[in-house]
């Protein structure tokens, strides 16, 4: 199945769900996939359907298409997070987590989030990539440029910044 542009209401976890593609997008979400025909021309496309994963208790998203264009989005909802696994992107890119020993509700969260989508990818055979937090830094200020005058968290920056990390140093062709 291709990846889409499409996203999902929040759904209870409780409600048994029918099919992948049965809720309907969210308002933001609506807003944002308008968005989705930018490009930004500055870094060639790879070619495929890259997405980047900042996790925690609010998930940053980032997707970049085989055609060039890219959307951000934030989700709470873990299902939101398998459902734009599901779709089987080619590449996914996540923040690697790690804790020097204290672990609160959040953490655990996040941990559970990180081996969740590892577990998804392994199973799906996607490939991924664990970025340490720090390999962002250098395209923090290129994500917060390209999101300038569009609503967006700063989780989505993160994502971002690891999807333009991952592009910068992968070969193009």
């Amino acid at each position: 199945m291709p990846l889409t542009k499409t996203s999902a209401k929040r759904r209870s976890t409780t409600r048994p769900r029918t099919a992948p593609d049965a809720r309907k997008a969210t308002k933001k979400n609506e807003q944002i996939i308008q968005r989705v025909s930018q490009k930004w021309s500055d870094v060639p496309t790879t070619g495929r359907n890259i997405v980047a994963i900042d996790p925690g208790g609010s998930t940053g998203l980032a997707a970049r298409y085989a055609d060039g264009s890219w959307l951000t989005n934030t989700v709470t909802d873990p299902a939101d997070l398998w459902d734009l696994i599901a779709q089987r992107p080619d590449v996914c890119v996540l923040e690697a987590f790690s804790t020097s020993g204290r672990v609160d509700k959040w953490m655990i969260h996040t941990i559970e989030l990180v081996g969740g989508v590892i577990a998804a990818c392994y199973v799906l055979n996607i490939k991924t990539f664990l970025h340490s937090p720090q390999k962002r830094y250098p395209w923090l200020a290129q994500a917060e440029a390209m999101l300038k005058g569009q609503q967006h968290t700063r989780h989505e920056v993160d994502a971002l910044s690891h999807l333009l990390a991952f592009e910068g140093r992968q070969p193009f062709g």
